[in-house]
């Protein structure tokens, strides 16, 4: 039995003038077109679509979709030998011989494929699941308690502003009042005593007022920062996802990160510990 390598066998060189179409492996293999060196690529026929705006994604999928199956390499090329209309017996008999031959090795060939094809899936899906779940912590709690943090914090804001409006009021009347009475001959000491420690007073009350607003708006101020973070993290979970979706339906699309790409390895160990 010929025991030369199954590429070589069934390779134009091949004694049997058997021939695989380079293109046609490559995408049973996952591989994409198959272009000579130095040659420029051709347009491709599906344009690249742009990754939306993460700020445009609103729902996030409840799962990775598996890609559809693509055909095995020994379909492809049994398919091909009998397609061929042998002129004799022993023309039949070659081709035969080669179906007999090619079946382990391609069936082999087609395992390891599904092998490595399914790892990449999972890899994809506990990243996707990861993603969710981490998407959906943030939009069922971790949103809508800072959403009601923040309305609390508006609410006192606005209660501390107004009574800092009112005591910096207070205050600057009792002011004027004060220089009035230094200017009237009428008033007693006790009197001005007695405005000096109201005016005292008031200028206290007052200050403690705007350092009262002034802690309100910076609660408030925080709490806004973090909804902020919290969408911007949502929207790069929401794209992350539309890759994972693109890469898996093997669809080229431009990612501003990467570029032009139909691979842009989101399942990788880096990513999905990260």
């Amino acid at each position: 039995m010929n025991q030369k390598p199954l590429i070589e066998r069934i390779s134009p060189r091949s004694s049997s003038n058997l021939e695989l179409d380079p293109a046609t492996v490559a995408a049973s293999f996952g591989f994409g077109a198959v272009h000579q060196p130095n040659i420029p690529l051709p347009d491709n026929p599906s344009p690249a679509r742009q990754i939306a705006n993460p700020s445009e994604i609103s729902l996030i999928d409840s799962r990775a979709k598996r890609p559809e199956p693509k055909p095995s390499l020994f379909s492809i090329v049994n398919a091909r030998l009998q397609s061929l209309t042998p002129l004799s017996a022993e023309h039949q008999k070659l081709v035969s011989e080669m179906q007999a031959r090619i079946v382990p090795e391609l069936t082999q060939i087609d395992e390891f494929v599904a092998e490595i094809e399914s790892a990449r899936f999972v890899a994809v899906e506990v990243r996707w699941e990861e993603v969710r779940v981490a998407g959906r912590k943030l939009i069922e709690s971790s949103l809508p308690t800072l959403q009601r943090e923040l309305a609390e914090a508006r609410g006192y804001c606005n209660q501390s502003e107004a009574t800092k409006v009112r005591t910096q009021g207070a205050a600057e009347q009792l002011f004027h009042a004060r220089l009035a009475m230094d200017k009237s001959a009428w008033v007693s000491k006790q009197e001005l005593k007695d405005a000096d420690e109201k005016l005292e007073r008031a200028k206290d009350a007052a200050v403690k007022a705007r350092q009262k607003w002034l802690d309100d708006v910076k609660r408030m101020t925080r709490v806004e920062g973090e909804i902020e973070s919290i969408r911007a993290m949502l929207e790069s979970y929401q794209a992350e996802l539309q890759r994972l979706s693109m890469e898996l339906s093997g669809e080229a699309h431009y990612d501003p990160e990467f570029g032009l790409s139909s691979e842009p390895k989101f399942y990788s160990e880096e990513r999905v510990g990260g």
